[in-house]
């Protein structure tokens, strides 16, 4: 009995070591110098969320890249990095995003991601802090961005939403909400020139009101500084015609982040 005992202690204490040790929790590799760690913020519905399949080779992980969690505890991002619904989570577009980021600085920085999408929202409930699917929108965001402050600085948010506004007759006045959002956001991170780049909704689907609300996010470089807006053409869906597939994901990514880097003038190292 005493032996199986000293046998379940040795195997418990292995067990503990391996977790404490794994990559996924080594955050105190961070440089202090939290100029070198940036931040950004990942929000909007269920194509920043991603819904395609997450494959194996999608899941590694970049000792540059990290996240914070569902459960606000930071770690090294891999697919999906949108963890509040777990029967849809997806690939996103972050890490793609991160890659291109760091592939047009260098190799000195590293990066936090704060996935804050979920499948669905509105811009009236993004604005109004709503409970949707278990998660206070807005509030959700700032406590995870307060998490990653404590290691580096806010650098940027990529926005992808708009098709429930479209999908229920919403169109009227969205220009003007996203506007009232996007300041909301700025005054709440106190980040009044934070750089934000938003997506159209996606060309693929039709009908509805599609086209004004695309339209209203686009416009709205019109009425704001340090925002800008990527191309959507040339992705294609997973076979709903209303979610982006894992390969237009990656390719989101890599636009967010060059339009990212134009807005905060970084220099290309090509």
């Amino acid at each position: 009995m005493r032996s199986l005992s000293l046998l379940l202690i040795v195997l418990l204490a292995l067990c503990s070591c391996q977790f404490i040790s794994s990559p996924e929790y080594e955050v105190h590799q961070f440089p202090e110098d939290k100029s070198k760690v940036w931040i950004f913020i990942m929000a909007g519905q269920s194509n920043m969320a991603g819904r395609d399949k997450v494959k194996t080779i999608d899941t590694a992980t970049d000792y540059r890249i990290y996240c914070v969690d569902k459960w606000n505890k930071i770690q090294l991002a891999k697919e999906p990095l949108h963890k509040y619904e777990p029967g849809t989570a997806g690939y996103d577009c972050g890490i793609s995003f991160a890659k291109e980021i760091i592939h047009y600085n260098n190799d000195s920085i590293k990066i936090i991601l704060i996935p804050a999408a979920v499948g669905g929202s509105s811009i009236d409930q993004w604005l109004a802090d709503s409970v949707h699917r278990n998660i206070s929108l807005f509030s959700n965001l700032l406590e995870k961005l307060d998490v990653a402050s404590k290691f580096g600085v806010l650098k940027g948010m990529i926005w992808l939403q708009g098709e429930e506004d479209a999908m229920n007759n919403k169109s009227a006045g969205y220009e003007q909400k996203l506007l009232l959002f996007f300041k909301q956001i700025r005054e709440a991170t106190e980040s009044p020139d934070l750089a934000i780049v938003s997506g159209k909704l996606p060309i693929f689907k039709k009908g509805y009101h599609w086209e004004q609300i695309s339209s209203a996010i686009e416009n709205t470089k019109t009425l704001l500084d340090k925002y800008s807006v990527i191309d959507n053409h040339g992705l294609t869906h997973l076979g709903d015609s209303l979610h982006y597939d894992s390969e237009s994901q990656k390719i989101i990514g890599q636009r967010f982040a060059r339009e990212m880097i134009a807005l905060i003038n970084l220099q290309s190292r090509k």
